[in-house]
């Protein structure tokens, strides 16, 4: 994140609100995808990491030198495309850990009431396209 913060032109208010805010999740008990465990998500996780890493490098290669201070304006376009997956793999590491979540929640209310409890109340079609993309996780 913090090349990001480097090529991008953020208001410095703003890089510390994303570092603080990251700061702050890292303790935040999360589960993440892992690109070297089985599973649909994971595969197009390493395939999209892949596709990302040429990417990053060639924008950490577009980085001022000398006397230039600012990156140009393809290394921002090349940093804003970039972010993507990024982006992608914390939303679906979210994802997969909010369903973590609502099904501990799920348990614990059938284990104390004797009936199905879902947070944020009844199962609607987000809930079902969400068990399916977190299934292809696992």
């Amino acid at each position: 994140m913090a090349l990001y913060l480097y090529v991008l032109p953020l208001n410095p208010r703003v890089s510390l609100a994303v570092v603080i805010v990251l700061a702050i999740l890292t303790f935040v008990p999360t589960r993440h995808l892992y690109p070297s465990q089985p599973g649909t998500l994971n595969q197009v996780t390493t395939i999209l990491g892949s596709i990302w890493t040429p990417f990053l490098a060639w924008m950490i290669w577009s980085l001022p030198t000398g006397s230039q201070t600012r990156p140009s304006e393809s290394t921002l376009w090349l940093a804003y495309g970039s972010l993507a997956y990024p982006l992608f793999y914390l939303g679906v590491s979210w994802a997969i850990s909010v369903n973590h979540w609502r099904k501990k929640v799920q348990t614990a209310g059938e284990a104390h009431a004797g009936e199905s409890v879902v947070a944020g109340g009844a199962r609607g079609t987000f809930s079902m396209d969400f068990d399916k993309l977190v299934s292809l996780a696992e």
